[in-house]
């Protein structure tokens, strides 16, 4: 055979080879593996409850106090709606001396750590507040160790002031972890001495907002 027969015959057999090598590839062994999974979210929520109500009175009893909660949606709440997370506290009938007490729990509802960001109070009164403030007993407590320990309180011209390092956080109070809950005390009334309030009060009101804002304490 000569060459030219022996390239042409070389030609003419391309095509079997090609079809023995593809058949040779698609019919080779193969494995693979897979991974599978799923995302679980948490929960983030805090809510309160109301434990009690009281006032320094005697059998008289004409000074009142009263408290519940609410719902409070600040826009941002898909869990609960904002249920239990805000707590209404009405003083009525005050007079110099009187002062009332709420004892409510914040509570970590979630499965995330919560930490206390920040806190704001606000004032609306039909007198001049900054004026008569130093007339007035507010005082939040948080009890620890089985005792009431003073942690913010309305100073004399009416701003709430800080009687505990929060950011530092000594105690731990502004982290709660899930299902844990912080016990706090809200008193306010009327103060007596050592001068009586002057009678420019009588028939006045006030009310006040307090917000804890929480967030998440990790990463």
């Amino acid at each position: 055979m000569d060459r030219s027969r022996k390239v042409a015959a070389l030609i003419a057999m391309i095509p079997l080879l090609l079809l023995v090598a593809g058949g040779l590839a698609v019919s080779h062994w193969d494995d693979e593996v897979q991974v599978t999974g799923s995302v679980a979210m948490g929960t983030f929520n805090v809510q309160m409850s109301l434990e009690d109500t009281s006032d320094n009175e005697g059998s008289l009893d004409v000074g009142h106090v009263n408290a519940h909660l609410y719902t409070y949606n600040d826009g941002d709440d898909p869990l609960d709606g904002g249920y239990n997370d805000g707590l209404y506290i009405n003083l009525s009938n005050v007079y110099p001396g009187y002062e009332a007490c709420i004892e409510f729990n914040v509570e970590n509802t979630g499965t995330i750590p919560a930490a206390l960001s920040n806190t704001s109070v606000a004032f609306n009164s039909t007198f001049d507040w900054s004026s008569y403030a130093k007339y007035f007993n507010i005082t939040l407590y948080y009890h620890y160790n089985g005792t009431w320990m003073q942690i913010a309180h309305v100073d004399s011209i009416g701003n709430w002031q800080a009687d505990y390092d929060f950011i530092a956080d000594p105690l731990g109070l502004t982290t709660l972890t899930p299902g844990e809950a912080e016990y706090f005390k809200l008193c306010a009334g009327l103060t007596a001495e050592p001068v009586n309030p002057p009678e420019s009060l009588m028939g006045q009101s006030l009310s006040f907002a307090y917000t804890l804002a929480w967030i998440q304490a990790v990463p």
